[in-house]
Protein backbone atom coordinates (compact mmCIF):
# COMPACT_ATOMS: atom_id res chain seq x y z
CA UNK A 1 0.00 0.00 0.00
CA UNK A 2 1.38 3.57 -0.49
CA UNK A 3 1.09 6.10 1.51
CA UNK A 4 0.55 10.20 0.22
CA UNK A 5 0.30 12.22 2.54
CA UNK A 6 0.55 16.65 1.82
CA UNK A 7 1.56 19.75 3.05
CA UNK A 8 0.08 23.18 1.88
CA UNK A 9 2.53 26.46 2.96
CA UNK A 10 1.02 29.63 2.10
CA UNK A 11 3.91 32.30 1.45
CA UNK A 12 2.52 35.74 1.88
CA UNK A 13 5.54 37.42 0.29
CA UNK A 14 9.29 36.48 -0.59
CA UNK A 15 11.75 38.67 -2.50
CA UNK A 16 9.07 40.84 -3.54
CA UNK A 17 6.76 37.45 -5.12
CA UNK A 18 3.29 38.13 -4.15
CA UNK A 19 1.61 35.55 -2.29
CA UNK A 20 1.51 31.94 -3.15
CA UNK A 21 1.05 28.15 -2.38
CA UNK A 22 3.10 25.41 -2.04
CA UNK A 23 1.97 22.04 -2.32
CA UNK A 24 4.50 19.27 -1.06
CA UNK A 25 3.08 15.63 -1.76
CA UNK A 26 5.05 12.51 -0.62
CA UNK A 27 4.25 8.97 -1.55
CA UNK A 28 6.05 6.35 0.34
CA UNK A 29 5.50 2.74 -0.94
CA UNK A 30 6.96 -0.30 1.22
CA UNK A 31 9.19 -1.87 -1.80
CA UNK A 32 10.73 -1.01 -4.85
CA UNK A 33 8.13 -1.29 -7.16
CA UNK A 34 7.17 1.17 -10.19
CA UNK A 35 3.88 3.08 -9.28
CA UNK A 36 2.24 5.65 -11.27
CA UNK A 37 0.43 8.78 -9.54
CA UNK A 38 -1.99 11.54 -10.69
CA UNK A 39 -1.77 15.10 -8.94
CA UNK A 40 -5.08 17.15 -9.87
CA UNK A 41 -6.36 20.13 -9.76
CA UNK A 42 -9.96 20.67 -10.40
CA UNK A 43 -10.63 24.47 -11.65
CA UNK A 44 -13.26 26.85 -12.19
CA UNK A 45 -14.27 27.64 -16.25
CA UNK A 46 -10.98 28.82 -17.44
CA UNK A 47 -9.02 28.90 -20.53
CA UNK A 48 -6.37 26.52 -19.75
CA UNK A 49 -2.46 26.21 -21.29
CA UNK A 50 -0.22 23.56 -20.45
CA UNK A 51 3.66 23.06 -21.06
CA UNK A 52 5.46 19.71 -19.53
CA UNK A 53 5.61 20.50 -16.02
CA UNK A 54 3.70 23.48 -15.98
CA UNK A 55 -0.11 24.81 -16.59
CA UNK A 56 -1.52 28.53 -16.52
CA UNK A 57 -5.56 29.19 -16.23
CA UNK A 58 -6.83 32.26 -17.36
CA UNK A 59 -9.80 32.94 -15.53
CA UNK A 60 -10.69 36.33 -17.32
CA UNK A 61 -11.27 39.90 -15.75
CA UNK A 62 -7.74 39.72 -15.81
CA UNK A 63 -7.07 36.82 -13.16
CA UNK A 64 -4.68 33.90 -13.67
CA UNK A 65 -3.20 30.70 -11.61
CA UNK A 66 0.02 29.48 -12.70
CA UNK A 67 1.87 26.00 -11.42
CA UNK A 68 4.94 24.10 -11.84
CA UNK A 69 5.39 20.70 -10.53
CA UNK A 70 9.00 19.99 -9.33
CA UNK A 71 8.71 16.14 -10.26
CA UNK A 72 11.30 16.06 -14.23
CA UNK A 73 9.35 12.27 -14.64
CA UNK A 74 5.77 13.87 -15.00
CA UNK A 75 3.95 15.96 -17.22
CA UNK A 76 0.00 17.91 -17.11
CA UNK A 77 -2.61 16.73 -19.22
CA UNK A 78 -6.13 17.87 -18.95
CA UNK A 79 -8.60 15.28 -18.31
CA UNK A 80 -11.36 17.82 -18.69
CA UNK A 81 -14.76 15.79 -19.11
CA UNK A 82 -13.42 12.83 -19.47
CA UNK A 83 -15.27 9.54 -19.00
CA UNK A 84 -12.91 6.97 -20.05
CA UNK A 85 -11.01 4.75 -18.23
CA UNK A 86 -12.28 6.40 -15.46
CA UNK A 87 -14.30 9.82 -15.17
CA UNK A 88 -12.26 12.80 -14.08
CA UNK A 89 -12.88 16.25 -14.46
CA UNK A 90 -16.76 17.14 -13.95
CA UNK A 91 -18.12 19.47 -10.99
CA UNK A 92 -21.58 18.59 -9.97
CA UNK A 93 -24.59 20.97 -11.27
CA UNK A 94 -26.33 22.26 -8.08
CA UNK A 95 -29.95 22.95 -10.04
CA UNK A 96 -32.47 21.18 -11.84
CA UNK A 97 -31.69 20.41 -15.49
CA UNK A 98 -30.74 17.61 -18.24
CA UNK A 99 -27.30 17.40 -16.88
CA UNK A 100 -26.13 16.53 -13.39
CA UNK A 101 -22.45 17.48 -13.89
CA UNK A 102 -21.02 19.74 -16.18
CA UNK A 103 -16.93 19.71 -17.41
CA UNK A 104 -14.26 21.75 -15.77
CA UNK A 105 -10.81 22.03 -16.66
CA UNK A 106 -8.59 19.71 -14.68
CA UNK A 107 -4.99 19.51 -15.26
CA UNK A 108 -3.58 16.62 -13.83
CA UNK A 109 0.13 15.84 -13.32
CA UNK A 110 1.07 12.63 -14.40
CA UNK A 111 4.34 10.02 -13.30
CA UNK A 112 5.89 7.39 -11.76
CA UNK A 113 7.96 6.25 -9.17
CA UNK A 114 9.64 3.53 -7.25
CA UNK A 115 9.82 3.27 -3.88
CA UNK A 116 9.42 7.15 -2.24
CA UNK A 117 8.68 10.64 -3.98
CA UNK A 118 8.75 13.90 -2.92
CA UNK A 119 6.63 16.71 -5.51
CA UNK A 120 6.53 19.86 -4.73
CA UNK A 121 4.18 21.94 -6.96
CA UNK A 122 4.02 25.99 -6.61
CA UNK A 123 0.65 27.39 -6.63
CA UNK A 124 0.58 31.35 -7.99
CA UNK A 125 -2.16 33.36 -8.24
CA UNK A 126 -1.43 36.27 -10.88
CA UNK A 127 -2.37 38.88 -13.30
CA UNK A 128 -3.12 37.59 -16.57
CA UNK A 129 -0.03 37.63 -18.74
CA UNK A 130 2.35 37.74 -15.36
CA UNK A 131 3.90 34.65 -14.95
CA UNK A 132 6.31 35.41 -12.41
CA UNK A 133 7.21 31.30 -10.97
CA UNK A 134 7.86 29.49 -14.12
CA UNK A 135 9.28 26.29 -12.33
CA UNK A 136 10.35 24.46 -9.06
CA UNK A 137 13.43 22.65 -7.96
CA UNK A 138 13.39 19.91 -5.23
CA UNK A 139 15.04 16.50 -4.01
CA UNK A 140 12.92 13.51 -4.77
CA UNK A 141 14.01 12.13 -1.54
CA UNK A 142 10.54 12.69 0.91
CA UNK A 143 12.93 13.18 3.83
CA UNK A 144 14.03 16.88 2.06
CA UNK A 145 12.97 19.97 3.38
CA UNK A 146 13.95 22.31 0.75
CA UNK A 147 13.22 23.55 -2.72
CA UNK A 148 13.76 26.45 -4.92
CA UNK A 149 11.79 28.32 -7.01
CA UNK A 150 12.63 30.04 -10.51
CA UNK A 151 11.33 33.46 -11.39
CA UNK A 152 10.72 34.26 -15.24
CA UNK A 153 13.77 36.59 -15.25
CA UNK A 154 15.67 33.71 -13.98
CA UNK A 155 16.41 34.67 -10.15
CA UNK A 156 16.62 31.43 -8.21
CA UNK A 157 15.11 31.33 -4.26
CA UNK A 158 15.70 29.12 -2.02
CA UNK A 159 13.02 27.96 0.28
CA UNK A 160 12.34 25.45 3.66
CA UNK A 161 9.33 23.59 4.53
Amino acid sequence: MTVHTRKLIFFKSVRGVSPFFVAIDRLTAPDGRRRTYETMWHLETCRLKLSGRSFTAHFGDGISLSAASSDADSAFVNMEGQCEPYFQGWMPVWRPGPHEHRAIPTPVSIGAFAGSRRIVTVLHPCEAGCVPVVSVEASTDVQAVDFEIVLRDGTRIALHE
